[in-house]
This record gives structure tokens, C-alpha cells and sequence, in this order.
């Protein structure tokens, strides 16, 4: 998939649709309004930060706010299609997210999301199932974290689970969260 070519995702233009009706920013609405519209592409955006006299890097905390959104709007149901996966991953690459991006500049907004999502996943029964195990790789992803950064994420539901008295075995971890 280039750049030029949006993702074939029905859900894209449909998130993007609340969300450029909830967006305060102009930038964020015409790129959200581009999205909703299934038409947009890197000469969109171009011209869209042009005529804010803004660059990339200037908008880049908004264009990671975007994708937040979207992803907020995707994990609801606590489960990831290839379609939605592929949607932030076209994003990412519209918006010339860099591995560390979501990190440095959102950590506590994807620190939320994500303990919010291994809260369902660990307290539903204490074990990991395939499936389970599949998004949580996924969720990782969606963010470009790594191993030890993700880790750090999960170590409290970790901690909790074992605490209920879960097996450590059925936890999907290869260590004892730190106290």
C-alpha cells in the first residue's frame, strides 16, 4: 500500500467522521474531515499544513492525538482486525510517526489505553489465551514499543493476577513483574 492509496477499511472514514466532529482544532478538523472523506493522501496533507503555515513536526503531537483517537475508537470491543492494524499503520506512515513517537511524546495517554486494554485481558481469568496473547503483540505494536517499554505497561496487571493467585505460567511473561 503507497502512501496515495488510503487503506481498504470501512471503519477509517466512519471513526474519522466523530472524530472531526469532536476536533477544536482546524488542522486536526481538515485532516480529520480528509479522512472522513476517504481522500486523502501526503499532497493533502502538504497543502493542508501549507495553508496553516505549519510543518510536520509542528503538528505532530495533533497527528499522534489523531491516531489516538482512532484507536480509542478500534480497541472498544478489545480486539484488533488486520484492517484496523493497517489503518494505523498507514497513518503512522502519512504522518511520519518515528518509532518512539507515541512514547516520548504520549506516554500517558498510550500508558492508559493500554493498561485499560490488559485490565480486560488479565481480570477476565487470570490466564492468557492464544487470542489474547495475539493482542497484546498488536496492541505493543500499534505504538512501536519495545519488549521492555511494553513490559513496563503490563507489570501491574501482571502483579494483581498473581496476587489473585494466578499462576505465573498462564500469564503470558517470562518474569516476575518489580516491586
Amino acid at each position: 500500500m503507497s502512501l496515495n492509496d488510503t487503506p481498504d477499511n470501512q471503519s477509517l472514514p466512519a471513526a474519522f467522521q466523530t472524530i472531526n466532529n469532536s476536533d477544536e482544532d482546524k488542522i486536526g478538523r481538515s485532516i480529520s474531515a480528509a479522512l472522513a472523506k476517504n481522500s486523502i493522501n501526503r499532497e493533502i496533507i502538504d497543502r493542508i499544513l501549507a495553508e496553516n503555515g505549519v510543518t510536520l513536526n509542528d503538528v505532530k503531537p495533533l497527528l499522534l492525538d489523531l491516531i489516538l483517537s482512532y484507536v480509542n475508537i478500534i480497541v472498544a470491543d478489545h480486539h484488533l482486525t488486520r484492517e484496523e492494524t493497517d489503518s494505523v499503520l498507514y497513518l503512522k506512515r502519512l504522518f511520519k510517526i518515528r518509532e518512539g513517537d507515541f512514547y516520548t511524546l504520549r506516554y500517558f495517554v498510550i500508558k492508559d489505553i493500554i493498561q485499560k486494554e490488559l485490565a480486560v485481558i488479565y481480570r477476565n481469568d487470570d490466564q492468557i489465551d492464544t487470542d489474547e496473547s495475539l493482542y497484546k503483540v498488536d496492541l505493543q505494536d500499534l505504538f512501536d514499543l519495545s519488549y521492555d517499554q511494553f513490559l513496563k505497561f503490563k507489570e501491574p496487571e501482571i502483579r494483581s493476577a498473581l496476587e489473585r493467585g494466578s499462576d505465573i505460567t498462564d500469564l503470558d511473561t517470562v518474569r516476575y513483574p518489580k516491586i
